[in-house]
């Protein structure tokens, strides 16, 4: 049976002079939080460059590996 997904607290940055709020799903939360520490940079670093990456793709999904981020 499919699980609803747990939302986590809103996760804000700032990028520039605007600010940002996203909800990440616990699951999400804790991905961003696992890759931030192995990179040794804040949670909004991680995202930003997520978002980043998934702009210069398009529409494909994709996946940051550690060379990447």
């Amino acid at each position: 049976m499919p699980t609803k997904p747990t939302t986590a607290a809103p996760l804000a940055f700032q990028d520039g002079n605007s600010k940002t709020t996203i909800r990440l799903t616990l699951e999400a939360k804790l991905a961003v939080s696992r890759k931030a520490k192995a990179l040794g940079c804040p949670e909004a670093e991680v995202i930003r460059r997520a978002i980043d990456s998934y702009c210069q793709v398009g529409s494909r999904s994709t996946v940051l590996s550690d060379e990447e981020a």
